[in-house]
């Protein structure tokens, strides 16, 4: 999964306490320099345990006030 979040203190805790909640569990994370105000993260998760479908987490990840943007990864 790639995220954009705003550069602010935070944000990656909230990407991640949403990304456990949908019972998700954290592999991976790669993070980019911030630049004019956001950051690039790219997440791999493991999804066997999740009590949601991928798309409703996404969905749920992007309503987060800190995230510009999230989609699957490539």
């Amino acid at each position: 999964m790639i995220a954009t979040l705003l550069d602010k203190t935070g944000a990656l805790q909230s990407l991640l306490s949403g990304i456990s909640a949908a019972g998700a569990s954290v592999v991976t994370i790669t993070q980019s320099r911030p630049e004019n105000g956001t950051a690039q993260v790219e997440v791999t998760v493991r999804t066997g345990t999740m009590q949601m479908t991928v798309e409703e987490m996404l969905t749920r990840l992007a309503r987060q006030s800190f995230v510009v943007e999230v989609h699957r990864g490539t």
